[in-house]
Parts: C-alpha cells; structure tokens; sequence
C-alpha cells in the first residue's frame, strides 16, 4: 500500500492545504474539489507538491 503526502494550493482563498492519505492520491483531490463553489471554471484545489512513502 502506498501513502501519499500531499500540499494542495487554493486559488480562491490564496492559500495551501497539507494533506497525507493511504486512499488513490487522484481520488481524494476529487473528494477536495467536490466541495467547492458550483460554477467556477477551474477546481479549488490543485496541486503544490507530492510525496509517495
């Protein structure tokens, strides 16, 4: 099993999200994203940096 950590970048609130899960690194940024306004022509959440252990 692989384990990710991860730093996403917000571009609507300029600001960064550190993150680590077990789960399909794709699939929980999904789940960051699924989240945000209706509406916005790009996701929330994309990413900074990631690290596989």
């Amino acid at each position: 099993m692989h384990c990710h950590f991860y730093i996403l970048f917000s571009r609507c609130k300029n600001r960064y999200y550190i993150g680590a899960t077990c789960d399909e690194l794709k699939e929980r940024v999904r789940r960051h994203n699924s989240n945000h306004k209706k509406g916005l022509l790009t996701p929330e959440f994309l990413f900074f940096l990631t690290l596989e252990g």
